[in-house]
């Protein structure tokens, strides 16, 4: 089977596909070292000179396509592709693309304000509670004018935790909101608890969760919201109860296909519902050595498995975490990071270097520098392996520029 992945970052999808032994084509931003194992060809739109739109990985897909006319391919995409319904239909329009997972119908039910609005009532339906949101001049008119509560600007097109503000007034609110003339953001009041991420399969009728993960923010970010990776854990049988009961409700719903997560926050005994996140997920390299090759069959067979939770369950014994190390300051590759990862050792944790960028390669701050997949006994030691890995990489392959 020929596929297409696209995404920021389309090395852990391609990895998740080759399992199921896809011939695997890429388009994203970086076409990372470690990509190479698992595709045929790969596109970098940062190899290419050329700043990251999805509106230029659109481009980019076109031309392979209509290069390669005699050939079909499935498409299966990752982030940013969620916000862009209007280039998943263009791409539906090849005679030789046949998307898999969500299908732009689908994302464009998901998409701007009133879709939105749309989703925050089903949610209603289920045993998950909606923080406050404001999206208009009347909503923000049932909040007192004394308020101390804070509120978080977020933007219709979410992704990563990027371009979230804090607002502290009603007066703030209402000054972006008369000054807004799109829907392009709403406002969600603050809610102190634990980010935490589920993932799930579907078949468009109904679905299975194969994890639950918390969500971290990225070290050393001058952003409390920026994306820093995932930390699986168990759930209680309490919330796995509440939690497929939603799933099933949005699946049946949107008519949900292939690997879907829900983003959420745990406030004590309560469950707050934030984001419907409708294709493959950060978090689901998590899985790969629970799963295999199940996981990407999700999007092409037609019956789900029953014992994906089970097997979850039994084969989670440690503390498996993703991590990603950002550029904390402008640097430069200075060595073949594959070529030594062998040399770097940890005693007390199983540990995986992902995202390896090539020697030469120059990074701004702020930037994404790799993936640290790490096992171990506990946090204590997670987060002791993730600064001794993060100081060996950036001390013995990069330099400041």
């Amino acid at each position: 089977m020929n596929l297409i992945v696209s995404a920021f970052s389309s090395r852990a999808l391609a990895e998740t596909a080759a399992l199921y032994g896809a011939k695997i084509y890429s388009f994203d931003f970086f076409a990372d070292q470690d990509l190479k194992k698992y595709a045929e060809k790969s596109y970098s739109l940062k190899k290419s000179q050329k700043k990251y739109t999805t509106e230029e990985l659109y481009r980019a897909m076109q031309r392979f396509l209509l290069a390669n006319k005699e050939k079909t391919f499935h498409f299966c995409y990752a982030s940013d592709w969620d916000n862009h319904y209007q280039l998943l239909s263009k791409l539906e329009a090849n005679d030789n693309l046949i998307i898999t997972g969500n299908s732009a119908a689908v994302i464009k039910e998901l998409s701007g304000s009133k879709n939105k609005i749309s989703l925050f009532n089903l949610i209603k339906e289920s045993e998950f509670k909606l923080p406050e949101v404001i999206f208009n001049l009347k909503d923000l008119a049932k909040i007192s004018d004394n308020t101390t509560s804070l509120y978080l600007q977020k933007p219709i097109r979410s992704g990563g935790g990027n371009n979230i503000e804090i607002i502290k007034s009603k007066e703030e609110i209402f000054q972006r909101l008369k000054e807004s003339k799109k829907d392009n953001y709403y406002f969600e009041k603050y809610i102190e608890g634990e980010l935490l991420s589920l993932q799930f399969v579907a078949d468009g009728q109904k679905a299975e969760l194969i994890s639950f993960s918390r969500q971290l923010t990225a070290p050393d970010s001058d952003s409390p919201f920026k994306y820093g990776g995932n930390i699986l854990f168990r759930p209680s049988s309490i919330l796995v109860e509440k939690a497929k009961k939603l799933i099933n409700l949005l699946t049946k719903e949107y008519s949900l296909m292939g690997i879907n997560g829900v983003d959420f926050i745990k406030r004590g005994s309560d469950l707050y519902f934030l984001e419907l996140n409708p294709r493959f997920t950060a978090a689901v390299e998590l899985l790969l050595d629970i799963y295999g090759s199940q996981l990407f069959a999700a999007y092409l067979e037609d019956s789900l498995k029953e014992n994906y939770l089970e097997k979850y369950l039994k084969e989670l014994r440690n503390i498996k975490a993703k991590i990603i190390l950002y550029c904390s300051y402008d640097l430069k590759v200075t060595d073949n990071i594959s070529q030594k990862i062998a040399k770097i050792s940890s005693n007390n944790c199983k540990f995986k270097i992902k995202d390896i960028p090539k020697k030469g390669e120059l990074f701004s701050q702020g930037e994404p520098l790799s993936t640290l997949i790490i096992e171990t006994e506990n946090e204590k030691k997670l987060w002791n392996n993730y600064h001794y890995l993060s100081k060996k990489i950036k001390g013995e392959f990069t330099k400041k520029i």
